[in-house]
């Protein structure tokens, strides 16, 4: 009977032990996986919640970190998934989060607030809990399916650091899948929980790699600064260059959608520009020895083909790498849609932001070009680093050379591409004409300075060793091009306005030559008396008794000129009175006093009004400024010859000495 009971009991204890953990994977299947940061090493989970029914204005959420995370990956994290929040969920704006290590145990826990740049706000610190999940990792009582979760972030974290902080992958030994596995069941004695493969969480179409989210515009915590400086920068930070700041919002939506998404025969997604003409709902893609990382998109080295539905194979690839989901001709890392900055005009050329540096006003992009394997777009990378810049002055000096080009290799180097082993740089501080635009023709009159480095490389590997190298003597240093360019061109305008100004100098000379001639002969025609004068300051209509004359194109409805000596004695309505030297109307000049004047303007006939002899009434209206008072009756003061000059020159201050001094003074070459 003992035994029996013995058996019932041990059976039992073995059933629970089965349906403990499935009860813990039925209850993750429950929590909805928001986001992966392959950089940070953390895997976000909103907790209760399933794909159509996470978004809530209060969010709570688990922070999965691996091997190589702490809380200063998440206080780096917390802000970018900010960016993808107001996309994907506008109305969260309050996160409780709990931070656990790999174990499962609790490191820490807190809120964030989307008021707050959704910074970290710890309830309260736990040492203990921390250092445990420090000191003893390996000893740590957990499923096995955990351990393997664990594993596979540690090793993608271990190879992250590494070529984050130095640069040389060869020189350090990141954790690997084997050791993180090997470690983590030691401590449990049943095998099962160690083999059985943890269900994949519920994951949204597809799973956002946040850490190349858009860039983080709010100061993370102090304790993160110093750990986060910016030797690497991640993402481009919120601030103008040359008038062009980051994209933001609906911007990069814009950006994002330059792009087509296909997917393999496993789901895989692969983002890139596809020319499949008219049969492409006939079309499929198919690819070879590329990885789908967690977030559902191609990760890794592959190729790719598309066949049509009735077998036939329509266009291939070589060698081609991905960095989620996008086609590159090398090597890159970490770079996802979310990273792109700017796209040119005809849509041939993304500039992937890498990094932004406030100290000396700086954005650094990679630049990649498009071109097609038949009818696959791949993105072709020099690689060449173009910077954005508002410190033109480093570009007079060396050593300031020296630092702007290291700066601008470790961003290329730490963001993208860490076995690079060449590349490219140019700066500009006019992005529409200098650095964003679809072909280099006539760029470089609007960049600073474009210079190659090489360092030494493994034939076999294709990996870059050691440091970087260029020599300044090679360079081609645009800014003092551009400088003399704008003193040549400086000149030039000196010199055009020196022309200009010597054909002014000659036409007015020759104007005052033909006015002095002119007022010669005025003083010549006064010793005929002022009626040989009078008919150079008079203009009036001719009368003739048959229909051709100036009198009768006046009856028909015209206009004709105009300039008459007139005596005003009286006004009518809002116009004045002419009486001399014949009926007429000074349209709109009723407030003229009483006397003689001076007019020039234009006439009309008014058939409605009638003159003294039963006429139609002259109505002038009077060119503006042209009713110049006299002071003497009959307006004897301008029937001289200076007065006559001044009315036909239209100056009133002209005078023949000063006339006579501009052509003295004029050079003897304009003559």
């Amino acid at each position: 009977m003992s035994a029996h009971i013995k058996s019932y009991v041990g059976a039992l204890a073995a059933g629970l032990g089965l349906l403990l953990p499935a009860l813990a994977h039925a209850q993750q299947q429950q929590d909805y996986r928001l986001a992966y940061s392959k950089a940070e090493d953390i895997e976000l989970f909103v907790e209760g919640a399933g794909q159509d029914t996470w978004c809530m204005p209060q969010l709570k959420l688990r922070a999965m970190h691996g091997a190589h995370s702490g809380q200063e990956n998440l206080a780096r994290l917390m802000p970018k998934l900010g960016a993808l929040l107001a996309q994907q969920c506008p109305q969260a704006q309050r996160a409780d989060w709990r931070s656990l290590d790999p174990a499962g145990k609790l490191i820490a826990n807190g809120h964030s607030l989307a008021s707050s740049g959704w910074q970290l706000v710890a309830a309260a610190p736990a040492p203990q809990q921390q250092a445990v999940a420090s000191s003893e990792p390996a000893n740590t009582q957990s499923d096995g399916s955990v351990a393997v979760t664990t594993s596979e972030s540690g090793s993608e974290a271990g190879s992250s650091d590494a070529v984050s902080t130095t640069g040389t992958v060869q020189d350090q030994a990141p954790v690997t899948a084997a050791e993180s596995i090997t470690a983590a069941p030691a401590a449990d004695a049943s095998p099962a929980p160690a083999t059985t493969p943890e269900p994949a969480p519920v994951a949204a179409q597809p799973v956002t790699e946040v850490a190349v989210e858009p860039p983080v515009t709010e100061t993370p915590p102090a304790e993160v600064v110093a750990s986060t400086s910016s030797s690497q920068p991640s993402g481009l930070a919120a601030f103008a260059v040359g008038g062009w700041q980051p994209p933001t919002g609906a911007q990069q939506q814009a950006l994002h959608a330059t792009l087509d998404t296909m997917q393999d025969q496993n789901g895989c997604k692969i983002v890139s520009r596809f020319n499949l003409g008219d049969q492409a709902a006939y079309m499929t893609l198919q690819s070879e020895g590329l990885t789908c990382g967690a977030d559902g998109f191609a990760q890794g080295k592959g190729r790719l083909r598309i066949e049509r539905t009735d077998g036939a194979l329509i266009a291939r690839t070589g060698d081609i790498w991905f960095s989620h989901g996008i086609p590159f001709s090398r090597s890159v890392e970490r770079l996802s849609v979310a990273d792109i900055a700017a796209v040119d005009a005809e849509k041939q050329r993304l500039w992937f932001g890498l990094g932004s540096d406030r100290a000396t006003d700086s954005h650094y992009f990679l630049r990649t070009q498009l071109g097609y394997e038949r009818q696959i777009g791949i993105w072709q990378v020099d690689p060449r680093i173009d910077v954005l810049t508002g410190n033109t002055a480093v570009f007079r000096q060396a050593d300031q050379i020296r630092l702007a080009m290291d700066k601008a290799l470790g961003m290329l180097q730490a963001q993208a591409m860490p076995d690079a082993y060449q590349a490219s740089v140019m700066f500009t501080d006019q992005p529409e004409s200098g650095l964003f635009v679809g072909s280099d023709y006539g760029a470089q009159e609007h960049q600073l300075y474009q210079l190659s480095a090489s360092r030494r490389h493994n034939w076999r590997t294709g990996q870059g060793q050691g440091a970087w190298q260029y020599d300044l003597r090679q360079a081609n240093n645009l800014l003092f091009r551009r400088e003399a360019r704008q003193a040549e061109e400086q000149r030039r305008e000196e010199q055009q306005r020196a022309q200009e100004l010597r054909v002014e100098q000659y036409r007015q000379a020759s104007l005052e030559r033909e006015r002095l001639a002119q007022y010669d002969a005025l003083e010549s025609l006064s010793s005929e008396g002022p009626a040989a004068l009078r008919k150079h300051v008079e203009r009036d209509i001719s009368y003739r008794p048959d229909a051709a004359g100036s009198y009768s194109r006046l009856l028909q409805g015209g206009e004709q000129p105009l300039v008459r000596i007139v005596r005003v004695d009286d006004s009518d309505g809002k116009d004045a009175v002419v009486d001399w030297p014949y009926p007429m109307r000074l349209s709109g000049l009723e407030a003229l006093e009483e006397g003689w004047y001076w007019v020039s303007g234009t006439q009309r006939l008014d058939t409605a009004r009638r003159d003294d002899d039963g006429l139609p009434m002259t109505i002038v209206t009077v060119a503006e400024g042209l009713a110049m008072p006299c002071k003497e009756a009959g307006c004897a003061d301008l029937v001289n010859p200076l007065a006559i000059a001044r009315i036909q020159f239209g100056q009133p201050d002209w005078t023949p000495e000063a006339a006579r001094q501009l052509v003295e003074n004029a050079p003897k070459s304009l003559w």
